[in-house]
């Protein structure tokens, strides 16, 4: 199976460029990609991408289908879109939309880092708009 990874950008994954990792977890990472159209249509999008060694884990395959199939069907302006979900070299991946921006965990982090954490404006603000995407 050849699984396309490496750490050299950009780099090309299926009908997508690969431009950077933006994050690895336990059983997937991300990327910052770019899908092309024609007349020099471009589009940044998000490549959730399912590690090696769980593409031989048919639980772990079948929860990151659920995944996709539940996502494509969610609509609102706090949730991220999913535009396809796919396979390349074997390995599941799903395009989403991709958002500018920091993420909570990141400003979180560095808030802490500094001694500077949320204001209780700023939190319940978050845990707002989070809840109304969760609803």
């Amino acid at each position: 199976m050849a699984t396309g990874i490496s750490n050299a950008y950009p780099m090309n994954f299926g009908p997508y460029v690969l431009t950077a990792k933006i994050a690895m977890g336990g059983m997937a990472e991300i990327f910052r990609a770019k899908s092309f159209g024609a007349e020099g249509f471009e589009k940044v999008v998000v490549i959730k991408r399912i590690l090696p060694h769980f593409s031989e884990d048919e639980g772990f395959v079948t929860m990151f289908k659920d995944e996709a199939r539940v996502a494509a069907h969610l609509t609102h302006a706090n949730v991220v879109q999913v535009f396809n979900f796919d396979t390349v070299d074997d390995l599941f991946y799903i395009a989403m939309e991709y958002v500018e921006g920091r993420d909570l965990k990141r400003v979180l982090d560095v808030g802490a880092k500094f001694g500077k954490p949320l204001s209780i404006a700023q939190a319940v603000h978050v845990m707002i708009e989070a809840s109304k995407g969760l609803d």
